[in-house]
This record gives structure tokens, C-alpha cells and sequence, in this order.
């Protein structure tokens, strides 16, 4: 955090890794009193990062040097690829081949030289990492596909899988042993020194309220294309695999994670925990019978073995008391997610930090911010809103973030976050108030939120999006999306926002206090 051992402060020899540290807050803001740090175990307040070379260090990281592996199911083409079809510029100048034959170690070459000049010290997520080039990024996986991504895909394909079955952890161990290992952009062998931590879902899906609203707008209602519970990871596997089959006609749509644990069959794991969560939870609440009214069980269903067997079919899921079971059984599901997820990486990366999840900031039920820190190293968050339009929404995020970390117990990182300006023809995807009038008051904010993120002691680092434009399909919007850069579509930099990232870069990667 901000108000810890300046960067650059040597705190402790360098295990060549990613370290975290805690640290005693003290009046003193001498250097010496700075770099006076604690065991992990210590309850004092506050966080920094430690690099491999044992250095404290404010990572702030560039997203989005490639579109991600879904771009195409969302968005379109974009990015260092031909934007069809909202620009033509982009159409024209098909960077990717014309400025960097094709080639993504001289496009990796480019990208690190300028971040360096900005002032950068890591790259985010999306990053394609050159065999030939050391440049410490985050990697991430999506271990399933429940995530508000997969929401505005095209495919729409939610899958809930059962995470309490012995066959989640199986596959889910098999698949980050490979991708620990080996980079799926360019599938070379993982240089490990260069992971600053380790991300899995982008934006997932937990509070089931919003769960359901958001699938109900994306048409997820109907038999024939709401989401499913399943143990087959396959789907979680390929974001462009084909929509999951529907559940039998008789069950409730599960449009989350709850829903999808109380569809499941008689005889799986996730339906066994679900059912022992509520008979502990309604064991001082007057037991089966409290429980039965509430969930307006039948008389035929007798105990709680029996409801194991019950298809949940007259579930009145606008009850406030069924919405707030729904909604506190979810840290038991993050729980048993997270404990796999992390388990695993640790096990195949052994002293790798986990950052988890990207939560959106939205959808961070307290129940799944507490498993968070029970299983993370870091938790990583993308604000909400994304956008600021004045230096109030700047402070009131970093207070949510502070809110984050009380509740987690766990240091916060910005996983995601830009604020985006007016231009003609095109719509920042900004929301409401969210916008800077130009360029120019967008590079002051980004200084002035960097710097309040900078000051605070909870706060490890901050990762920007993004590198380079992209047009995003508007929808129904009128005109295109336009996500906005450091660098135009055409590889050339826009002066006045890149001076303001540096200069505020510089500053926040140097300052003590």
C-alpha cells in the first residue's frame, strides 16, 4: 500500500517471486519506520508487494495487449486485429500484420518498451508473453464459465458446475497443472519468475439477484436456453463451445449458483450440500418444519433426507427470506470454488501468489468476499462504477476498495479500470455520469485516482485498460463502443493522456507516505 516501504526499498532478500508483505503502520513516516515489516501473520493493518529481487513494490500494470480468447463471440474482432465493422481506420491499417508482420514477439517487444516509457511495471491480463522477453504480467484462467461475460456472450452459455463433486476438483486440477505451465496464447512453457499472481473468472457471477435479472434480460428464462448445473467442465473449458443442454422440463431454471446446487439430482454432491446448509442454518430457526413453510415444501417430503429427492417446483424464489438464504448459501459454494482453484495452483506453482477472481464491483456478496479471503492472496477487483467523471467517484471507489479488504481481510489490487471521454461519433461506454469531457481532464483523473489508491495502506496495485482501442458491438446503442486506449487503432499514442499516465506512473512508483 501507499503509506508502506517506498518502492524500490529493499525489505528482505529476493526469492526471484512475487511476494507479500504486512507491515506496521506507524506515525512515523521515516523511511526507516516504512520499511519496518511484520510476518504475514501479524494483525497489523496494512500490504505492499515484494518483486523477486526482494524490492517493495506498487505493481501498476497496461491490460489487454491481445483480445481475449471470447473476443469474437462478444465483441468482434479488435485490438491489434482488424476492428470489423465499426472502423475503418482500424479496417485500413491492420496493425497487427503491417506493423508487426504478424509476429506476436515483436508486438510482445513493442508493447513492453512503451510500457517501460510510460512507466508501467507489469502487464495485466491479455498479455502475450515473449520466451525472449522477462516482463512480469498476471495470467488468468476461467475455471468455470459463470460469469457476467458469458452473460453477453452470444452463445449466452452460463454453466453453474457442481463444484462440491470430486470430479470439479479432478478436472479442474488438470487443467491449471496445464495451464500453470504452459502459456495458451502462444504454447510455449510458462516462465513462472514473471507471474506476479495468478486470476481465474473475469466479472463472475455471484449475487443471485443480479444472476437472475441479468440472465432474464439476456433471454435466459426459456427452457431451451437457461443456464445448467453440471460436473462436465468441458463447457467451462471453451467459451465458444456450443450452450449446455436444458435440464429436465420439471426443474427451476438455476440462473445461479444456488439454483444450480438445489436442481441437481437426488444423489449428487452439490444437492447434499445445499440440503445439509439448510438444516444447519434452520436448526435454531425451528428445523424441517420453519424450512418447510418457507420453501413451501409439500407434505409428502418428510425430513431432510427426503428433500434431497424433492425437485424444488413450487419454490417461491420472491420470497425476501428465499432470496436471502439464496444469497448467504453462496459463500459455502465460493468456499469449495475457491479452495479447489487456488489449492490447485498452489500445488502446481508452489509459492505463487492467487489474486482469484476479477470482482466486479456490483456483485461482491460479503459471503464470497470472506471465502475470498480465506483462499486468496490478493482480492482483485474491478470497480464499479468503471468510469469516473469527477475526483467524488474517484474517492468513493477507493473507499469501496477499503470496504473489500475489511471484509476480506485480504489486500485489494484494481484488476481492471479506465475512465473514458466524450468523442464525437462514438460512445465511451462511460454510464451515466462516468465520462471526463476530454482527454486531457481523463488524464488528470487517472493521476488523482492512482494517487489515492497510491496513499492507501490496503491497496498493492492497479492494472489500466487498456493499451490500444477497441470497438465493442453497440448492440442497440446507436452508435459503436469505443474502448478507449493509450494508443490509437493505428499504433500511435495519444499525447495528453499518455503524458498524464506517465508522469502520475513516475510519481506513484516512487513516492513515499
Amino acid at each position: 500500500g501507499a503509506a508502506g516501504a517506498g518502492a524500490g526499498a529493499k525489505l528482505k532478500a529476493g526469492t526471484g517471486r512475487y511476494a507479500l508483505r504486512r507491515w506496521q503502520q506507524h506515525s512515523d513516516t521515516s523511511l526507516h519506520a516504512k520499511q519496518h515489516l511484520h510476518s504475514a501473520n501479524h494483525s497489523s493493518c496494512c500490504w505492499t508487494l515484494v518483486d523477486g529481487e526482494g524490492n517493495a513494490t506498487f505493481v501498476i500494470a497496461l491490460n489487454h495487449l491481445a483480445p481475449p480468447f471470447y473476443e469474437r463471440a462478444i465483441e468482434g474482432a479488435s485490438g491489434l486485429f482488424p476492428c470489423h465493422p465499426y472502423d475503418t481506420a482500424c479496417l485500413a491499417a491492420r496493425l497487427f500484420e503491417n506493423k508487426y508482420h504478424g509476429n506476436w514477439s515483436e508486438a510482445t517487444a513493442d508493447f513492453v518498451a512503451q510500457s517501460k516509457r510510460w512507466h508501467f511495471n507489469a502487464a495485466g491480463y491479455e498479455f502475450v508473453p515473449s520466451p525472449a522477453l522477462s516482463w512480469p504480467y498476471l495470467p488468468d484462467l476461467f475455471v468455470t464459465n459463470a460469469s457476467h461475460i458469458f452473460v453477453r456472450s452470444r452463445h449466452a452459455n452460463v454453466s453453474f458446475p457442481d463444484v462440491f463433486d470430486p470430479a470439479f476438483n479432478t478436472s479442474t486440477n488438470a487443467r491449471v497443472k496445464h495451464w500453470v505451465n504452459n502459456d495458451q496464447h502462444i504454447g510455449h512453457r510458462r516462465v513462472l519468475r514473471d507471474v506476479v499472481g495468478w486470476y481465474f473468472e473475469d466479472q463472475p457471477l455471484w449475487n443471485v439477484t443480479l444472476a437472475r435479472r441479468s440472465l432474464a434480460r439476456a433471454g435466459r428464462n426459456g427452457a431451451a436456453s437457461h443456464a445448467h448445473a453440471t460436473s462436465n467442465m468441458s463447457s467451462a473449458a471453451s467459451p465458444l463451445h456450443a450452450p449446455p443442454p436444458p435440464p429436465p422440463p420439471h426443474a427451476p431454471p438455476p440462473t445461479d449458483w444456488t439454483a444450480a446446487m438445489r436442481g441437481l439430482g437426488t444423489d449428487s454432491y452439490g444437492k447434499a450440500a445445499y440440503v445439509a446448509w439448510l438444516e444447519a442454518r434452520y436448526s435454531g430457526l425451528g428445523g424441517f418444519p420453519a424450512m418447510a413453510a418457507v420453501y413451501n415444501v409439500p407434505a409428502s417430503v418428510q425430513g431432510w433426507t427426503a428433500l434431497r429427492g424433492w425437485d424444488f417446483a413450487t419454490l417461491d424464489l420472491r420470497r425476501p427470506d428465499v432470496e436471502r438464504d439464496d444469497n448467504a448459501f453462496l459463500g459455502v459454494v465460493a468456499d469449495r470454488h475457491f479452495s479447489v482453484s487456488a489449492g490447485a495452483v498452489r500445488r502446481h506453482d508452489p509459492g505463487a501468489l492467487v489474486f482469484g477472481q476479477r470482482f466486479v464491483g456490483m456483485d461482491m456478496p460479503p459471503s464470497v468476499l470472506e471465502a475470498a479471503g480465506r483462499h486468496f492472496d490478493v482480492v482483485s477487483v474491478q470497480p464499479s462504477p468503471f468510469s469516473f467523471g469527477n475526483t467524488a467517484m474517484a474517492a468513493q471507489s477507493v473507499a469501496e476498495l477499503e470496504r473489500v479488504a475489511a471484509i476480506s481481510g485480504r489486500p485489494v489490487f484494481v484488476a481492471d479500470q479506465a475512465t473514458h471521454w466524450e468523442v464525437p461519433g462514438l460512445s465511451p461506454p462511460c454510464g451515466g455520469t462516468g465520462c471526463a469531457h476530454n482527454e486531457t481532464e481523463a488524464g488528470v483523473l487517472y493521476s488523482d485516482y492512482l494517487q489515492r489508491l497510491r496513499r492507501s495502506p490496503v491497496i498493492v496495485g492497479y492494472a489500466h485498460c487498456q493499451y490500444i482501442d477497441r470497438a465493442v458491438d453497440p448492440g442497440s446503442a446507436a452508435t459503436p463502443h469505443l474502448k478507449q486506449g493509450l494508443i490509437h487503432f493505428d499504433g500511435s499514442p495519444k499525447q495528453a493522456l499518455v503524458a498524464a499516465v506517465t508522469e502520475a506512473n513516475k510519481r506513484a512508483t516512487t513516492m513515499l507516505g
